[in-house]
């Protein structure tokens, strides 16, 4: 496992007072962007996911949505988003992700009455890279059980995994 760049975009939310009408954090447009990113074939830069002030305006309006009724809150993902993705999966455990075969996925998860999102861009069989905003982009060089170990010590608590294909 190594970091390709690390950040930690909910604490400079906090820190920079971007949090006012958000519930919880940001990583939700954060992932959505990386999604974006990758679509479009675009580098991935520290930089840009280093600074929340980039994604809080994205955020709380998909909470206001979620709010009003007008976005499901596991997909999460606004029409402005322009993002290509099909609901694929439900899992209860971490180490059922194996399954889901090779190409990028948005999880959704829940652990203590609280939504986190990231991203897992599985292309290529030798290795994985995950997109988590609390930690920054981390390549797992053995495949989809390091990023599974990885996930069970920081996420133990997780009680349901939703998984988002994006089509890229």
């Amino acid at each position: 496992m190594r970091y390709r760049f690390k950040c930690d975009i909910n604490a400079d939310a906090k820190k920079g007072g971007y949090t006012d009408g958000i519930n919880g954090g940001v990583c939700t447009a954060a992932s959505i962007a990386y999604c974006r990113n990758l679509v479009r074939n675009k580098p991935q830069e520290l930089e840009y996911f280093s600074r929340a002030c980039h994604f809080t305006a994205r955020q709380r309006a998909a909470y206001y949505a979620c709010e009003a009724g007008k976005l499901n809150s596991i997909t999460c993902i606004l029409k402005s988003d322009n993002l290509p993705y099909t609901f694929r999966f439900y899992f209860d455990r971490w180490e059922h992700t194996v399954s889901m075969g090779y190409g990028v996925y948005m999880i959704v998860f829940t652990f203590s009455h609280i939504v986190h999102v990231v991203v897992l861009d599985n292309r290529v069989k030798s290795n994985c890279i995950l997109f988590d905003a609390n930690f920054g982009e981390i390549e797992f060089e053995v495949g989809p059980w390091e990023f599974i170990r990885f996930m069970n010590e920081k996420y133990v608590a997780t009680s349901q995994i939703f998984v988002l294909d994006i089509d890229c």
